[in-house]
């Protein structure tokens, strides 16, 4: 683990894949990857699973970012909220990237 910003628990992988994880010992966390110096990906849990999964590096169905509900990740991708560019702002700045 890299560091902490605004309870967001930040994971960095300088080289090869990495995946979030599916579950978390904190039944409300949030997790973010950092790779190679850019923010990849973040995850909101609920209850110890994941909950809302955003990835920042890739399009879906032409949406970047895009969001999708874990257990129904066959969605189309949906749009960030206000609150969840927000968040993914102050992470990068928190980042310095």
């Amino acid at each position: 683990m890299k560091k902490v910003i605004d309870n967001v628990k930040v994971l960095e992988q300088a080289k090869g894949s990495i995946k979030i994880p599916d579950y978390s010992h904190s039944p409300f966390a949030i997790y973010a990857i950092e790779q190679n110096g850019k923010l990849k990906q973040v995850a909101f849990y609920m209850n110890h699973k994941k909950y809302i999964d955003i990835h920042l590096m890739h399009r879906h169905e032409g949406l970047m970012p895009h969001k999708h509900y874990y257990e129904k990740h066959e969605d189309k991708g949906i749009k960030l909220s206000n609150a969840e560019i927000k968040l993914i702002e102050k992470i990068k700045k928190g980042l310095g990237i």
